[in-house]
């Protein structure tokens, strides 16, 4: 035959019982998850930012810069003498958004400067995109750190 409860322990069961489903009267303390990255409104496109370098080697700029932008996309245009990269255009790795991106690069020797444009748009309507990621995971912030880096 199972043993019977004595008050107190029925007593203990009831308050235990109580105490957590109404949670002790104290309310937790409200968290607010970060669900989205920062943003910024851009509307003049392409959006350029300048990055000043140390090197005086113009071959080696060019070469770096080449490079950099090289692994993030085809290059669409080349003109050395001028200057000038640009990349084809490519479509976000991340398929919950249908736009696509590009780079340009302007190299200023003269003023130790590279100007790297960055530029999006929606694929279906060709249209820019009023917003850009404004965070270091942000591809431009990203190409930026690494030819600062590597220059």
């Amino acid at each position: 035959m199972p043993r019977l409860l004595n008050q107190t322990e029925v007593l203990l069961y009831i308050v235990s019982f109580s105490l957590l489903s109404v949670g002790c009267g104290v309310t937790a303390p409200s968290v607010s998850l970060v669900t989205s990255r920062p943003t910024m409104k851009v509307s003049d496109w392409p959006f350029w930012q300048d990055v000043k370098v140390e090197s005086d080697d113009y071959d080696k700029v060019w070469t770096t810069v080449l490079d950099i932008l090289s692994e993030q996309s085809a290059i669409a245009v080349l003109e050395k003498q001028s200057g000038y990269i640009q990349t084809e255009w490519k479509n976000r790795i991340d398929k919950s958004f249908n736009d696509e991106w590009r780079f340009t690069a302007k190299i200023l020797p003269d003023q130790n400067l590279v100007r790297v444009g960055f530029e999006s748009r929606w694929v279906d309507t060709r249209e820019y995109v009023s917003r850009i990621y404004a965070d270091d995971q942000s591809l431009w912030k990203q190409v930026i750190r690494e030819i600062e880096d590597r220059l």
